[in-house]
């Protein structure tokens, strides 16, 4: 298939939820195609004009068509989005974009003709582009688009579904509103744990934040609470969640094995059965740390050799070795409270 008729193909399918715009100018390039999208969400009370929030999400796809894709394309393409795509179709030449801004995705598609080399598409896969606005208060701007990925992808499958014939544009919106309320309201969920987590770091067993005095009065107080985990998260999300990413995996993983721990020291407690969990546990154990104990070394190894980036190498080897150590404890802790479990049955 040539390139022109994979690109017909591609936004037939685009069609169905994007305006699309033949030739589209941008500085010295002309697109041949270019789509967009958006999507607004609202949640009021009773009627509408008691609107609670409002967010505005959007995407803004261009598609080329080239014989090979080379290094020079994707820097050209950088060039394009600093230079225009952001600040003219995100921000409409503002400072900030609209005050219900969430988010935009700008996408380029390239369809190659011709075989791409080994070393571009490493490049193409390490591109990134990411912006935020007023600390993420008026939303944020990226490269990459996972959230219309999966909406493209299901809606696409429930219109195969007899019966679902052209309902893709529906589900598609859908889909796209599920996954932002989804992030909203996780969010909202991950900052109050975070906020209790942090409270109760410094309370006493059965202690409230009300009984507490000094110091940890002030820290335990819900709103001093609040703002501190609100800001060492938007620290984090500013300076590249990715920089801690790699732990997550392991740290993900080593809560399953806590759990099947504490599941297990439960029932030995409560005189019953506990054998199932013996193997699964220990399993998810060993390979979890087993894991952070590379991480650690591999970061060791960087700091010992030197070079950029150092800073966020300690951090990763300080969080991995709270983890493993608190893993440890936890899991001595466990097999003795089982140990006596079984003296005593």
């Amino acid at each position: 298939m040539l390139g022109t008729e994979l690109l017909e193909t591609l936004l037939a399918s685009y069609a169905e939820c994007y305006d699309i715009q033949r030739d589209y100018p941008i500085q010295d390039a002309v697109y041949p195609a270019y789509a967009k999208f958006n999507v607004t969400s609202a949640k009021y009370v009773l009627m509408k004009k008691a609107e609670l929030w409002r967010v505005n999400c959007f995407e803004h796809a261009f598609f080329s068509v080239v014989s090979s894709l080379q290094t020079e394309d994707l820097q050209k393409l950088r060039r394009q989005i600093t230079e225009y795509m952001e600040p003219q179709l995100v921000r409409s030449g503002a400072k900030y974009p609209p005050p219900n801004h969430m988010y935009t995705f700008l996408t380029a598609i390239f369809i190659s003709e011709g075989r791409v080399s080994p070393e571009v598409k490493k490049e193409a896969q390490r591109f990134r582009y990411f912006k935020n606005y007023l600390a993420s208060i008026r939303g944020y701007s990226e490269a990459v688009t996972p959230t219309v990925v999966f909406a493209t992808g299901i809606s696409k499958m429930l219109g195969s579904i007899p019966g679902l014939a052209g309902t893709e544009n529906v589900a598609y919106t859908l889909l796209v509103l599920t996954v932002s309320v989804f992030c909203l309201t996780s969010l909202d969920t991950a900052t109050r744990l975070a906020r209790y987590m942090f409270q109760e770091f410094w309370l006493e067993p059965g202690q409230t934040y009300k009984d507490a005095v000094g110091y940890k009065k002030v820290l335990t107080n819900p709103l001093v609470a609040t703002l501190i985990t609100v800001v060492l998260g938007i620290t984090l999300g500013l300076t590249g969640y990715a920089n801690i990413w790699p732990l997550f995996g392991a740290s993900n993983q080593l809560l399953a094995a806590l759990g099947l721990l504490a599941v297990a020291t439960w029932l030995g407690k409560a005189g019953k059965n506990n054998k199932m969990f013996y193997i699964p546990m220990i399993f998810m154990l060993v390979v979890t740390l087993t894991s952070l104990v590379f991480t650690l070394q591999s970061n060791i190894l960087a700091i010992a050799a030197g070079g950029a980036g150092l800073a966020w190498c300690y951090v990763r080897v300080i969080l991995a070795a709270l983890l493993i150590i608190l893993a440890i404890i936890l899991a001595v802790d466990s097999i003795r409270t089982m140990a006596k479990q079984k003296k005593l049955a």
